[in-house]
């Protein structure tokens, strides 16, 4: 019998564990109101509210990444930049 690799069926290892808990930590630090995930057609977009030095005001961040880990850390990335010229 071959191998599960040999006839397309074997999971491809592409995507870079994501660790939530510290994503969440980012994300609290930050303020992030509100954050979305969404699959697209070549990988996935992420949207976040960052709180603007205007009450009742946010700024929107987003990226676009091949996998969903890529997505997130460049949409923290962009976030921590934003609020770092902020203060």
């Amino acid at each position: 019998m071959p191998a599960p690799e040999a006839s397309g069926i074997a999971l491809k290892a592409t995507e870079t564990a994501i660790d939530w808990a510290a994503i969440h930590r980012r994300l609290d630090v930050l303020g992030i109101t509100c954050c979305q995930f969404e699959r697209v057609t070549n990988g996935w977009r992420v949207v976040c509210l960052l709180p603007d030095n205007l009450a009742g005001r946010h700024q929107r961040v987003e990226a676009q990444g091949t996998s969903q880990a890529e997505a997130v850390r460049l949409a923290l990335s962009q976030a921590e930049q934003s609020a770092g010229r902020k203060n």
